[in-house]
């Protein structure tokens, strides 16, 4: 479900899913929050194959991106327009995930901020 990558220091964890509902969240909860506990506290989420995401996954999101913020870390995502275009910007989510288009761009951010 999860593939997980190192680029100039920042972990990127492909969320390997057509549909992110609430029956997949926990699991993702489960391993991103033990990436934080790690130590990992630059972390991109890339939703790129991702389709549909309901709005239980968007709060395990939301959940990893508090707990890595306290932490002096950042959340950021990687989703096609049809994702960020629904739910990120409707729910208000946007605000709190910064979102990107490509991987490359949101690892950049990290060198950026």
């Amino acid at each position: 479900m999860i593939t997980k990558e190192i680029q100039d220091g920042v972990l990127i964890e492909g969320i390997n899913l057509k549909r992110a509902t609430i029956k997949e969240a926990e699991e993702c909860k489960r391993i991103i929050l033990k990436d934080i506990k790690e130590g990992r506290i630059k972390i991109v989420i890339n939703l790129y194959k991702c389709e549909f995401m309901d709005s239980t996954f968007l709060g395990t999101l939301v959940l990893a991106a508090k707990k890595v913020g306290k932490l002096g870390g950042a959340l950021k995502l990687v989703a096609p327009t049809s994702i960020k275009q629904t739910i990120l910007d409707i729910s208000g989510a946007s605000r709190v995930l910064p979102v990107f288009q490509n991987t490359n761009d949101a690892v950049l951010s990290f060198k950026i901020n």
